[in-house]
């Protein structure tokens, strides 16, 4: 546990017991990370009494995760349809930015509103009243595992469920470079407490929706290949899958982005859906965080996220339009991509 965990621990625990009402809420394309926080936090909040709001936000929760406990107390509704005076503090479990809890319209609190944020995102601005934000952390989930230590919360199943769920996924399965020995040993107790963990890994890892098979072949059809070969590309059109009946089914250009990376001589690889018209929500990978940083990509272009994996909203008119804003953006950050 770390010292900035250390100290802000108690402060956030004075907020949470000071509240009556508590408002949890999912990052826009709600994740294993963002529903196994919120999740967690939220059977803790019960258990001291408290009244929860939790909304899924702009996207409703994703089916591949119905099965961790608690899924069903999640009501899909997104933030501007609460009534904020009714609200005496608002828990923003990883949720890198203004713009990860809606994009609907502009985000302002009410004064009355006190806002805890608590993230492991590098890009984050520090929104809230409180902001513990620990970039060395591999998962928000991780984070949350210390909290409920530092605040000497008994972990139920349930909530091992979830925290082990949301660090699994975050980590790539344990691979990815956040993962440390404090990583594998909170993974370790939170299976001690829950060892059936199994179990909801074979559900989330093998419920997909048929639609994501087409939407798997679409982007892998679209590949392009760019900047010398050191950048691959999937975009798919707002009209493509309108044909194909798969706008706003369950499926995540991460997951492309993921598979392109595996790609020896590809270096960075980006999967982008206009899941809206006008609007291509892109997924970044790199094989090498230490070379390519993707925040710097990704902060560009109005998104965040991690060095090795991020994201952000490309607003364009066309697909061709979208690549050419997403190149800027790569070759300004990494002049070298544009080197032979």
């Amino acid at each position: 546990m770390n010292k900035k965990i250390t100290e802000l621990a108690p402060k956030i625990l004075e907020e949470i017991k000071r509240a009556k009402h508590i408002l949890l809420i999912c990052h826009r394309g709600p994740d294993g990370d963002s529903l196994g926080s919120t999740l967690a936090l939220h059977f803790y909040l019960q258990s001291l009494g408290k009244k929860v709001t939790h909304i899924s936000g702009d996207n409703p929760t994703p089916k591949y995760l119905s099965s961790l406990p608690g899924f069903n107390l999640i009501k899909n509704k997104n933030f501007f349809g609460v009534d904020l005076s009714k609200i005496d503090l608002f828990i923003a479990c990883d949720i890198g930015g203004l713009n990860q809890i809606s994009r609907i319209k502009e985000i302002t609190f009410p004064e009355n509103l006190k806002v805890v944020v608590i993230d492991h995102h590098k890009s984050n601005p520090g929104f809230g009243t409180i902001c513990l934000v620990d970039e060395t952390a591999a998962a928000a989930c991780q984070i949350m595992f210390y909290l409920f230590k530092a605040w000497g919360a008994p972990i139920t199943s349930e909530m091992a469920a979830n925290l082990f769920v949301g660090m699994h996924t975050d980590s790539g399965g344990f691979k990815y470079p956040l993962t440390t020995e404090d990583t594998l040993l909170a993974a370790a107790e939170l299976v001690k407490i829950q060892p059936e963990f199994h179990k909801y890994i074979f559900s989330l890892e093998n419920s997909l929706d048929p639609s994501f098979v087409a939407f798997q072949t679409l982007a892998l059809n679209n590949l392009e290949v760019c900047l010398g070969g050191k950048v691959v590309i999937s975009i798919v059109s707002y009209h493509e899958l309108m044909d194909k009946k798969i706008l706003g089914k369950d499926w995540s250009p991460s997951w492309i982005a993921n598979e392109l990376k595996g790609v020896v001589d590809w270096k960075i690889a980006v999967c982008m859906a206009e899941s809206e018209r006008g609007v291509f929500g892109a997924s970044f990978r790199t094989r090498d965080a230490t070379a390519y940083d993707l925040t710097k990509v990704s902060t560009l272009l109005g998104g965040g996220g991690h060095a090795a994996a991020a994201g952000a909203p490309i607003t364009a008119s066309s697909a061709n339009e979208a690549k050419q804003k997403l190149l800027e953006a790569l070759t300004k950050s990494y002049p070298d991509l544009s080197q032979p």
